[in-house]
């Protein structure tokens, strides 16, 4: 009778998982404002979506007020299995919606928990220049900013560009 708990404990410490329920942050509180050319834009919908796993994800949506302002998130998760070894991958986008155009506001991908205290305050204008940076393997050019400036992805560097650019004119694909 008391072997099996035994083994199962046992088993649970070699294998780094035990089964202990926990929530897990998938995605931030964001707050933010939108903007076209420094102007506020009203209704905007504001999509956030978590991707936890390659086989399903997860979004929530809202719409900007008359001053250009959102609120959204934390999506979030209960977990049955807690891993004490090796870190989980977060990664979340957010995007915009303005009349029929639609943008690529942030994204984020990362190794480590997320806190469920965690908040990000993000600046999108429309017409500002784009960050571009690299996500998952692939380019991705944002039209927001965190007003923290440690929380903004490091830009590709302009020798990305000139070695595309050139593989492009000779008939290679990157």
């Amino acid at each position: 009778m008391l072997r099996f708990p035994l083994f199962m404990a046992i088993f649970g410490l070699l294998s780094g998982c035990l089964p202990i329920p926990h929530t897990r942050v998938e995605a931030p509180s964001i707050s933010g404002v939108v903007m076209r050319s420094g102007k506020p834009v009203e209704r905007a919908v504001v999509i956030l979506t978590a991707y936890p796993s390659s086989k399903y994800s997860k979004s929530v949506r809202t719409e900007s007020t008359q001053n250009g302002q959102f609120k959204i998130g934390p999506i979030s998760d209960v977990e049955k299995i807690m891993a004490f070894i090796g870190d989980p991958s977060t990664h979340w986008r957010l995007e915009l919606e303005i009349h029929d155009d639609r943008f690529v506001g942030f994204e984020q991908h990362r190794f480590g928990y997320s806190s469920r205290d965690e908040t990000m305050n993000l600046v999108c204008d429309t017409e500002s220049p784009r960050l571009e940076f690299m996500a998952r393997g692939r380019l991705v050019s944002a039209i927001c900013r965190s007003t923290k400036e440690s929380e903004n992805p490091e830009p590709v560097p302009p020798s990305f560009w000139q070695t595309r650019w050139s593989a492009d004119t000779e008939g290679l694909r990157i």
